[in-house]
């Protein structure tokens, strides 16, 4: 069985009727989302060969995807995939598209650099009808695609077949790390409940509180077994810079909890409020999220409207605690009042609010944006500690076990 997908855009979608209208067609993709979480829980699951097949003529692809299906299960996916996908499903890729197109090949950028950075087995379609010119000419373009073998169009089943052999037994004699299986189901099952909550007010539905709470156990299994820097390396591979603001300060934040030894209810809790922190940014626009320069005064203005954009989003969507609620609005306050929207201090900032804030400004601080390339953990802790009685000393004393683990 194979399955058509469209190019998944990863970046939060715009909830609700204020956003721009253009921004909010860009990023309605709740269903290509749960798509794409199914692949994925389908590569952590199953020892099979997971083929990317990535076309530009679906019509003419069909075909293959047919034959290859009989023995893998395949994908069939336009040029400008996510690299999400390649990174955490495929363990093949097979181009049939034109290289010699700069489009396409900007198009396949990430693909590439996913195929190289995995050493996957990577295939290019051919015509039997080329000429010998034609071919070196696509040859060439192919390598520097890690590309080593070629399928004939017209597929015939037999060839096919027996070009994919000695992948098939390259696959079985391998087996995923059992720790990457267990991370990537972590953060897939972030990612769900995370995509979820923000695709509710498109799809005109409810996200009942109990959802979030069944995607929490293998959030907390993952990184309670193998700790934040595999959760680190998985997230990074991310696209969307919100989301993966939003999945870091969750693996920072859970392994927090563990290190202060929290109760299991506690890390959900934990958990819950990182995840839903930033749900309010779905309402800026990405030209001023990713903006590489210096944000205007109305710009800044619109940036800092995020929590109480996530709090009235929640709030509407009902049956969440009001201790998430609580951090949705308040993890940019700060205990000296400086903090915002609404400058509260020090005694009224509840405890999981402080943790959740040092969580968000240390993920921050460590990844890199549109304006400045990342911090190395120590040095961020650093900048942190230097912001003296704006944040918990304790709490922060207590945060460095966690950047320790990270650098």
């Amino acid at each position: 069985m194979f399955a058509t997908l469209q190019a998944p855009c990863l970046p939060v979608a715009r909830a609700g009727n204020d956003a721009p209208k253009d921004s909010r067609d860009n990023l309605r993709t709740g269903e290509t989302a749960r798509k794409v979480n199914r692949m994925i829980e389908a590569a952590t699951t199953v020892r099979q060969l997971h083929i990317a097949l990535i076309t530009e003529t679906p019509e003419r692809t069909r075909p293959l995807a047919s034959i290859l299906s009989r023995t893998c299960d395949v994908h069939l996916l336009p040029p400008a995939i996510d690299p999400l996908v390649i990174d955490n499903f495929a363990s093949c890729v097979v181009l049939d598209v034109d290289l010699s197109s700069t489009q396409v090949v900007r198009a396949l950028q990430p693909t590439r650099q996913a195929i190289l950075a995995r050493s996957l087995p990577s295939l290019l379609v051919i015509d039997k009808s080329i000429g010998e010119r034609a071919l070196a000419e696509k040859m060439r373009h192919a390598e520097t695609f890690g590309v080593r073998n070629y399928i004939y169009h017209p597929f015939d089943a037999d060839e096919v077949l027996q070009v994919f052999s000695p992948i098939h037994h390259a696959r079985a004699k391998s087996e995923t790390p059992s720790h990457n299986k267990i991370v990537l189901r972590g953060v897939s099952a972030a990612h769900r409940a995370l995509a979820q909550t923000i695709e509710a007010p498109h799809n005109e539905s409810s996200l009942p509180f109990e959802t979030l709470e069944a995607n929490t156990p293998l959030i907390l299994e993952a990184l309670d077994v193998w700790g934040i820097g595999p959760w680190m390396e998985t997230v990074r591979r991310h696209h969307g810079g919100t989301y993966r603001h939003s999945l870091l300060v969750t693996g920072f934040a859970v392994a927090f909890a563990q290190k202060l030894k929290m109760r299991p209810k506690d890390q959900q809790r934990i958990a819950h409020a990182a995840l839903l922190h930033d749900v309010g940014k779905s309402f800026v626009p990405l030209d001023i999220l990713d903006k590489p320069g210096k944000l205007t005064d109305h710009e800044m203005e619109q940036i800092r409207q995020h929590p109480r954009y996530g709090y009235d989003l929640l709030t509407q969507q009902g049956g969440f605690p009001v201790e998430i609620l609580d951090c949705v609005l308040h993890h940019h306050e700060l205990l000296d009042g400086s903090g915002y929207p609404d400058q509260l201090r020090a005694g009224q900032i509840a405890d999981l609010v402080r943790v959740i804030t040092i969580a968000d400004i240390f993920s921050a601080l460590v990844e890199d944006r549109p304006y400045r390339q990342s911090l190395a953990p120590m040095q961020a802790f650093g900048i942190m500690r230097d912001m003296g009685n704006k944040l918990d000393g304790d709490l922060l004393n207590a945060f460095r076990s966690v950047v320790e683990d990270t650098a």
